[in-house]
């Protein structure tokens, strides 16, 4: 059984890579992490040609062919050799990758740790191409634990998270994965009308467009490609290396700046926050919950995610607020009317663009802001100003301890100390 010390030294399968990142699972006490693959028999396809029941052997067979592994088990073989791991199966997992918490690291940590390493390690990341292990990744990021809808050409996924940096672990599907915003829609249960009025509190989903999924990155399970050719019957399929690549017709694109509006808005304004019904109403609103109203003009996520800080958090100082008022620190922007503030990101970006998040940017007054570029203003000074914005702030403090793995204060204040630019 693999162990968490040895595959956080290791080269990672993209594949496996993909789908920790998607969802983690953790045994009862802790000892053990699980990736799986789930899926379920469909009602909607003839299953005269096609044995489910002896299908999951086959794919466990592949996804270990395609990984290089002998990791991958079987539901089955869970249940008959496994069972004491104590892990909650309720037996839509047909593929089992189970990996020994040999350094007792908790579940967000592993998260951490794995996220890090996909930066650090991952050199085909930098590609600007859709190359074999982006596809690799996105098919165990999606695939593994996706549902194709037979009602609309979508593939769809239950999107798990535990705090809001991991919340947008979906943006390294346009960010770095090649996969175009316009393709990928998220809907978070909080805003879902049956979530609302409590008839049914369905999981928030991911879902991608399938006719561009299915002929770019392709199908591994023989099964859904089957539940694709009958409801959406495809021109064809060429089976490549173990993947069902599917041509299906190209989709206009539309809502190009849906996926970024709406995880930014979740970030910032509803996860974590208890929602009355007008609030809900008027988010929904704001999020264009009708994808044919949303615009498709071409989305700039800098400049977003800057637009989402400035307009929508307090017009205050992150860091002096408590100790000046800050008509004493700024001047009234003549066209907003408003405090004139700089957006700060607070462990300062460099070259990584997943730092340039919303609770990694806070408002400074332009004199708080000039104190905190590098040599400067003096350390302690600058140390002070740090802590105050990690004081003033929970949600830009919880992701720089996701950031940098650590819950200790002063590691963080100095880390972000050296960030500085």
């Amino acid at each position: 059984m693999l162990k968490v010390s040895e595959l956080l030294k290791s080269k990672i399968h993209p594949l496996i890579h993909g789908a920790l990142i998607s969802r983690i699972i953790v045994s009862e006490n802790n000892d053990f992490f699980a990736a799986v693959s789930a899926y379920q028999k469909s009602d909607k396809v003839n299953h005269d040609n096609f044995d489910f029941d002896t299908y999951t052997n086959i794919y466990v067979g592949t996804l270990n062919e395609m990984t290089n592994s002998n990791l991958w088990i079987s539901y089955d073989e869970y249940k008959e050799h496994y069972i004491d791991c104590g892990f909650r199966f309720g037996g839509k997992e047909k593929a089992i990758l189970i990996i020994e918490n040999d350094l007792g690291i908790s579940r967000t940590s592993f998260f951490n740790k794995l996220y890090a390493k996909l930066f650090n390690d991952c050199d085909w990341l930098n590609d600007e191409t859709l190359n074999e292990n982006k596809k690799h990744f996105i098919r165990g990021f999606c695939e593994l634990r996706g549902s194709i809808d037979t009602q609309r050409p979508l593939i769809a996924m239950d999107y798990f998270y535990e705090s809001t940096f991991e919340l947008g672990k979906a943006r390294l599907l346009a960010d770095y994965l090649s996969v175009p915003y316009y393709l990928i829609n998220i809907n978070f249960r909080e805003l879902q009308d049956q979530y609302v009025k409590g008839i049914n509190k369905r999981n928030t989903q991911l879902r991608l467009q399938l006719n561009w999924y299915v002929k770019n990155i392709g199908l591994i399970n023989d099964y859904k490609t089957k539940i694709v050719n009958d409801i959406y019957m495809p021109f064809g399929i060429e089976k490549v290396d173990s993947v069902n690549y599917i041509d299906m017709p190209d989709k206009v694109p539309k809502g190009s700046d849906l996926f970024l509006r709406r995880l930014n808005h979740f970030s910032t304004k509803i996860f974590g926050r208890k929602l009355s019904d007008n609030d809900i109403s008027n988010l929904r609103n704001e999020l264009g919950f009708d994808i044919s109203s949303i615009s498709t003009s071409t989305v700039r996520r800098d400049k977003d995610i800057v637009e989402l800080v400035r307009l929508y958090t307090p017009d205050e100082c992150g860091a002096c607020k408590s100790k000046y008022k800050i008509e004493d620190r700024t001047f009234t922007h003549r066209r907003t009317g408003r405090p004139y503030f700089e957006i700060h990101h607070n462990i300062a970006l460099s070259n990584n663009v997943e730092l340039d998040h919303e609770d990694n940017l806070v408002k400074l007054c332009p004199v708080c802001h000039a104190a905190l570029k590098q040599g400067v203003g003096v350390e302690k000074e600058q140390k002070d100003l740090i802590e105050q914005i990690l004081f003033n702030y929970p949600n830009v403090n919880d992701f720089a301890e996701n950031f940098f793995d650590t819950h200790d204060h002063n590691t963080i204040v100095d880390k972000i100390y050296s960030s500085l630019k």
